[in-house]
């Protein structure tokens, strides 16, 4: 049986990296690690990867998430700028 891969949660907690968390983030997403596509097949891959980042934020992380403009979470670059 395989072990299904995806990526870490983020909380936003003190001990936590948000800088290295991103980069894992997107590196598994790139390399073809997870496929975007199964979160909402016909989108683009900037949608995917927002969409993708948007569901691993919890706690502090979901919460200062929801703060941001609408601006800042209208696109995977402009979340990535904001975080």
């Amino acid at each position: 049986m395989s072990k299904l891969i995806r990526p870490e949660p983020f909380y936003g907690k003190d001990y936590e990296s948000g800088r290295e968390w991103l980069q894992r983030f997107y590196t598994f997403c790139i390399a073809g690690g997870w496929d975007p596509g199964c979160i909402r097949p016909g989108t683009s891959v900037d949608d995917q990867f927002r969409a993708g980042m948007m569901s691993l934020m919890h706690g502090a992380a979901a919460v200062w998430l929801d703060s941001l403009p609408a601006e800042a979470r209208a696109s995977f670059r402009n979340l990535r700028r904001a975080f």
